[in-house]
């Protein structure tokens, strides 16, 4: 196949929300998959004496997914959280800081949800079902909480690595963004739950984004028999914060266009709220 007919029929050409490479994004992208195909071939290299795999080194051929799957999946999770966080306030079972950590991941979650559905995110999804068995006992609760946060965290870090492949390093970005407070959420609930972990790196589960919603499938928490937990609406989930809505910074990702520059510690307030 000739250069100009693989670009034509290159899946990572151009994906289903619009977003468009250039064909020379798309050939890099294609020759990237051939390698990825041949054991022990990396397709992209760093420094002088470094080279890493560009796509994942597996077995077999493996393809990217194309951009508007990954944004879906990553805005079903958020959907869902919505939907858990939602019926935990509702519930009047909180009080005291754990009632206070979900009323700000209500906010935190419900800008997540504003900004991925303004660039075309589409929920495949917007109910989440929980077992009446897992919410009648704490260690169950503890264990669903961290696992479940575990995978969004893995899904994202995918998310990040399929966006490079694509060559969208700004969507990558964003992704970055949002892996980053989804973290130190993660830290957070490991903490009260009573774990001792804490993670130098955090671990990636998944060859696909998509994969993360099978696995949440599995384990019942969309697609179950459990109570719904449905998305009630953009309003109600700001209700539901309360004050902890002002609280919330960075509501949506910035691009630096500019490094901010400290001359002095008199300069650290320009590193402390959020970047336009």
């Amino acid at each position: 196949m000739d250069d100009e007919k693989f670009a034509e029929n290159s899946t990572t050409k151009r994906d289903a929300g619009g977003f468009r490479l250039s064909r020379a994004q798309a050939l890099a992208a294609g020759a990237g998959i051939v390698l990825a195909a041949v054991p022990g071939v990396t397709a992209a290299a760093g420094a002088p004496g470094q080279s890493f795999a560009y796509f994942p080194t597996l077995s077999g051929r493996y393809t990217s997914e194309q951009v508007q799957d990954i944004l879906n999946t990553v805005v079903t999770t958020r959907y869902l959280v919505a939907g858990f966080v939602n019926f935990a306030i509702k519930s009047g079972a909180l009080s005291g800081p754990a009632l206070a950590g979900q009323q700000q991941g209500a906010a935190r979650v419900q800008y997540e949800i504003d900004f991925l559905t303004s660039i075309g995110a589409k929920p495949l999804t917007t109910v989440a079902t929980l077992d009446p068995k897992i919410l009648a006992d704490p260690v169950l609760q503890g264990k669903a909480q961290i696992g479940t946060i575990n995978i969004f965290l893995s899904m994202e870090i995918t998310a990040v690595r399929e966006l490079a492949e694509l060559g969208q390093p700004v969507l990558a970005k964003w992704m970055a963004q949002l892996l980053a407070t989804d973290g130190a959420a993660a830290q957070a609930v490991r903490n009260a739950a009573g774990s001792t972990a804490a993670y130098a790196f955090a671990p990636e589960f998944f060859l696909y984004t998509r994969d993360a919603l099978a696995a949440l499938q599995g384990i019942g928490f969309f697609g179950g028999p459990g109570i719904p937990a449905p998305y009630p609406g953009r309003d109600a989930m700001l209700a539901a914060a309360g004050p902890f809505v002002a609280g919330i910074l960075q509501r949506s990702p910035n691009d630096a266009g500019s490094s901010v520059v400290l001359n002095s510690f008199a300069d650290i307030d320009m590193v402390l709220g959020e970047r336009k």
